[in-house]
């Protein structure tokens, strides 16, 4: 069930956005599939968290993350819609995909440094390496990696550390946990009531 929230005011190309009830995408319904070839993708991301929603993407909690919630935590945007890249947007889809980022990334920071985990930076990444030989290709998503200043593995003013999963680098590591995800909810809901946001309200 999807809570109604104040994005829905952010602009009217992100209209029908919402705040979401905790929630795995075990139905892949929102998920593109892209062939049995990518199966372990996929069923990593049916096992995703999704916390919040946009016409055209969908913000995730990865149930294998990439930066461990104490080095700040890993959040993911996903496109609903079969595209590689952010140049296959459309000009509505492409300013929604700023507006999310730029909010999504901005909660992370302020929730986590909440939590106790003090946020120095904020890392945006669009990459897609790892689906390049896949037989379905790459479908365009946005990893957002917190860096928290005293970092023990991913650390603080390194590049982050992404080899592939089966070396076990990321075994151990936890996602961020339900009060994590509260609070970013909480700061999305604050940061969609800022005045930078208004003028897109009309």
């Amino acid at each position: 069930m999807a809570l109604q929230a104040p994005v829905s005011r952010m602009l009217p190309r992100i209209q029908g956005a919402s705040l979401t009830a905790s929630r795995r995408s075990w139905d892949c319904g929102a998920a593109f599939v892209l062939s049995s070839g990518d199966c372990y993708d996929v069923f990593l991301s049916c096992m995703n968290e999704i916390i919040f929603e946009t016409k055209t993407f969908q913000v995730e909690v990865p149930e294998k993350p990439f930066v461990d919630r104490a080095d700040g935590g890993h959040l993911r945007i996903m496109s609903k819609v079969k595209v590689k890249d952010r140049t296959e947007l459309d000009a509505d889809q492409t300013i929604e995909y700023a507006l999310l980022s730029e909010v999504v990334g901005k909660a992370l920071e302020l929730a986590m440094s909440e939590r106790g985990i003090e946020i120095g930076n904020v890392n945006w990444q669009e990459m897609g390496n790892w689906s390049v030989f896949k037989p379905g290709g790459i479908t365009m998503h946005m990893h957002i990696f917190g860096r928290a200043k005293n970092a023990k593995i991913q650390k603080y003013g390194e590049a982050v550390k992404l080899p592939f999963r089966d070396t076990g680098f990321y075994d151990g590591f936890s996602k961020l946990d339900h009060k994590d995800i509260s609070e970013i909810k909480k700061k999305l809901d604050e940061l969609l009531e800022k005045e930078k946001y208004q003028p897109f309200a009309k």
